[in-house]
């Protein structure tokens, strides 16, 4: 799903770049257009904002990114101060941010990193619970989030740290893999 909102995004940047490009080389000579061409950097965006819809039309998931760059010849995209909501099976919404992700156009997961958060509600629960950590990796597909870091759950009021994490967030369930310290109590 995100190689598609990526796409779109490649597809009418490259269009308002050839469009630029064409004015500007008007009365150049050959030379100089293939050395821009040579030189191009990629696209890049600032304040993007992309949104995929489910069948019903409503957003599944809207992503904001204050700049995306991809560099030419790389399939690579970096996106930094990521904002990420997105609704699980329930219609349930979520929220992720980080501080920048690698993401490759061809995939379907976004690799996050610094100051990860995610906030929603897990299943069986009326409040909000915050995943934090410096590393994720969340599946658009599957909406599926997992790291192998250090991760602080904080849940009605309550605060537990692990290393590593698996959540499925469409179905609504945070599993802490290992190195599990902290209480619960009712």
């Amino acid at each position: 799903m995100i190689f598609r909102l990526l796409a779109l995004l490649a597809i009418v940047l490259a269009l308002g770049a050839t469009v630029f490009l064409s004015q500007q080389q008007e009365g150049s000579d050959a030379s100089v257009a293939s050395e821009v061409a040579r030189n191009e950097p990629g696209y890049s965006a600032k304040d993007a904002t992309l949104i995929e819809t489910g069948e019903d039309g409503l957003p599944l998931y809207t992503l904001r990114a204050a700049k995306v760059d991809q560099t030419p010849r790389s399939d690579i995209v970096h996106l930094t101060d990521i904002a990420m909501d997105f609704r699980d099976s329930s219609g349930s919404v979520w929220n992720l941010r980080a501080n920048r992700s690698d993401v490759r156009q061809a995939a379907e997961s976004l690799d996050l990193y610094g100051d990860v958060r995610v906030t929603g509600v897990p299943s069986g629960s009326k409040s909000a619970a915050q995943i934090s950590t410096e590393m994720l990796s969340f599946d658009t597909r599957t909406e599926v989030a997992t790291t192998h870091a250090p991760v602080t759950l904080e849940w009605a009021g309550q605060k537990l740290n692990a290393v590593g994490l698996r959540a499925n967030l469409k179905d609504r369930h945070i599993r802490l893999e290992s190195e599990v310290h902290g209480l619960f109590s009712r």
